[in-house]
């Protein structure tokens, strides 16, 4: 080994001011990387996860409370509706009851007590059974009026005729004041007897009585739409600032939320596994061709909400209740409304896939009160984006990790034989020089000392002479 490298490796791992430093900041890199390897590895696993399962104490909805309506059975025990003679006879009290209940009745409330669509020929048939249950029924408003009466109060009664143009009678207490005669109404109440009312222009209506709060704007169940009629969307405008502003809901709506619930995904989709994915600001900006297209929605879940589908529920198809979910990414808004339940799917952090049909798109007011677009689409499946497990990833981490490691040990062991190697050169560059000292004192005729053997009490020979007259002493 030569002297300069020697002196190279003696001067690096010498102890000196900077050795504590430079093994403080190995040891901080080793640990740096170490914890980023292990950190992305997590991530990676996390990305491909499951997401997390959510609180329980967000199982139960919020909002969902006991109705405080109780009808008190005995309180209608005395209701008989047996013959012609008893059916032209109102019990007072036991409709002032129902009346006084129906009060106590807020949106929901009825489901939760067991409303159903009976039909008339069973509640006709038999009345006792269904005394003071909870009834609906959908139909068109043959008339209405006011009535104050000392033991019912205020209220209003009136008939109902459905789609089979059969007699209901009702008694509420709330008029409809946007409904006029012929329009289609929802009157859900409690069953209280078969009476015969009479009506306006003398006659009778001989029919089932429903006592409720109040009836509300609806329209007949349609039948499940398997095919879109070639056009129907074109009558759907939204060019303008205007027809873009106004509700969403509407007879094509309910037309294609029929048309997607009842359509396999295959056929749906046109025999693809899924439809092609189109970004939101192609969609706002070629409306007209899209419409009624197959395609795939992707973005950030910003909301996901349950809302109420037509006027408190009421709408042709039936169910009360749709799901609206908002996705954003930088090529736009999308508003996706779907008749499934989104499960697993969380606000603010999933990246969703929705596949589905585009309708047409909506103008809103932003936070900034600023008005923005969104493309709206009918949803068949929603999925949570989960990208592909990074396979090659955490071997490239493993395979950096144990090759710095391995460096480290490597260069420990080079360090510790340099060293071995420079102690043993010191040593030897030492020796040499001792014997270069011995070698140069007998050159210049020193007197060899003890260990050399010689006499201290025998004099040297004289010099010779330096400038040749005079010898040196």
């Amino acid at each position: 080994m030569d002297e300069a490298r020697a002196d190279r490796i003696r001067r690096a791992f010498a102890d000196g001011p900077h050795k504590g430093r430079l093994l403080a900041y190995g040891v901080l890199l080793a640990a740096l990387l170490l914890y980023v390897g292990v950190t992305i590895v997590r991530g990676t696993g996390a990305a491909a996860g499951p997401a997390a399962p959510a609180p329980a104490g967000e199982a139960v909805p919020r909002g969902i409370r006991e109705p405080l309506a109780r009808v008190d059975p005995a309180r209608l025990a005395d209701v008989r509706d047996g013959s012609e003679l008893l059916r032209a006879v109102l019990e007072r009290d036991a409709a002032a009851h129902l009346l006084e209940q129906a009060g106590r009745l807020v949106h929901g409330d009825l489901e939760q007590l067991g409303l159903r669509d009976v039909p008339r020929a069973e509640l006709l048939a038999g009345p006792t059974a269904h005394r003071g249950q909870p009834c609906t029924v959908i139909g068109t408003l043959a008339w209405q009026e006011e009535l104050q009466d000392d033991v019912l109060g205020f209220c209003v009664q009136g008939e109902v005729r459905d789609a089979q143009d059969e007699p209901w009678n009702f008694l509420v207490l709330a008029p409809l004041v946007d409904v006029r005669r012929g329009e289609v109404v929802r009157l859900s109440g409690f069953f209280l007897k078969h009476w015969d009312l009479l009506r306006p222009d003398g006659s009778r209506s001989s029919g089932p009585l429903l006592v409720g709060a109040e009836m509300l704007r609806s329209a007949f169940r349609i039948e499940p739409v398997t095919e879109l009629p070639p056009g129907f969307l074109a009558r759907v405008r939204d060019f303008d600032l205007r027809d873009a502003s106004l509700p969403i809901e509407s007879p094509e709506l309910f037309q294609l939320l029929s048309f997607v619930q009842n359509t396999p995904a295959e056929t749906l989709f046109r025999g693809q596994p899924a439809p092609p994915e189109v970004r939101p600001d192609l969609l706002l900006r070629d409306t007209d061709e899209w419409r009624g297209e197959p395609v795939r929605i992707s973005g950030t879940l910003l909301l996901s909400r349950q809302i109420p589908l037509g006027p408190l529920g009421e709408n042709p198809l039936g169910v009360p209740f749709i799901w609206e979910l908002w996705l954003s990414s930088y090529q736009g808004t999308a508003r996706v409304l779907s008749l499934e339940i989104p499960s697993g799917l969380r606000d603010g952090q999933d990246i969703v896939d929705a596949d589905g049909i585009y309708f047409r798109r909506c103008t809103y007011e932003n936070a900034q009160d600023l008005p923005h677009s969104a493309a709206v689409v009918v949803a068949k499946r929603l999925q949570r984006y989960v990208p592909q497990p990074n396979t090659w990833l955490p071997v490239a981490i493993r395979v950096v990790v144990g090759l710095v490691a391995a460096g480290a040990v490597l260069f420990a062991l080079v360090a510790r034989s340099d060293r071995k190697a420079a102690a043993a050169a010191r040593q030897a560059r030492i020796g040499r020089k001792k014997k270069l000292a011995a070698l140069s004192g007998r050159l210049h005729g020193d007197t060899p000392g003890p260990e050399d053997g010689g006499d201290l009490a025998t004099p040297a020979p004289p010099r010779p002479a330096v400038d040749g007259n005079r010898p040196a002493t």
